[in-house]
């Protein structure tokens, strides 16, 4: 599942269609609980620092290439 597909779902709940005994399709929308709220904080606060970790590892690599390529 993409990950932008997740959160909307832990952010903002889930709706999806059901089919009462009579046949009829109605609509159901389930609300976000607090756990799925904190899930979706935890997910974007874990994501900024993947990001910010690959940025350093990505400084650190560069740093490592140039007394390499310079011998």
């Amino acid at each position: 599942m993409d990950l932008n597909i997740l959160l909307q779902r832990l952010q903002h709940g889930d709706s999806y269609t059901a089919t009462n005994a009579e046949g009829q399709e109605y609509q159901v929308n389930t609300p976000p609980t607090a756990l799925n709220l904190q899930a979706a904080r935890s997910l974007i606060a874990l994501c900024q620092q993947l990001e910010q970790n690959n940025v350093v590892i990505g400084n650190l690599q560069r740093q490592l290439n140039v007394p390499y390529n310079q011998t």
